[in-house]
């Protein structure tokens, strides 16, 4: 799925959390945490533990990659 950074970005500064805060709240290490918002791509999974982590719809920080047909 890709994540929508800003969006994440956005509500981290909202809830004045960090990376690390993130990672922690997440149950995601810190290195995860740091690549998956690098790269902006995250399993289902992944982008529900940070959706729930910043208390925001999936919706609002992902959407599934269009698969070429």
């Amino acid at each position: 799925m890709e994540l929508n950074r800003d969006t994440i970005m956005v509500r981290m500064a909202e809830l004045q959390i960090g990376r690390r805060q993130l990672a922690e709240r997440a149950g995601l290490s810190y290195e995860t945490c740091c690549r998956k918002l690098a790269t902006g791509e995250a399993d289902p999974v992944t982008v529900g533990k940070l959706a729930q982590a910043l208390d925001i719809e999936v919706g609002r920080i992902a959407k599934a990659k269009e698969v070429p047909r």
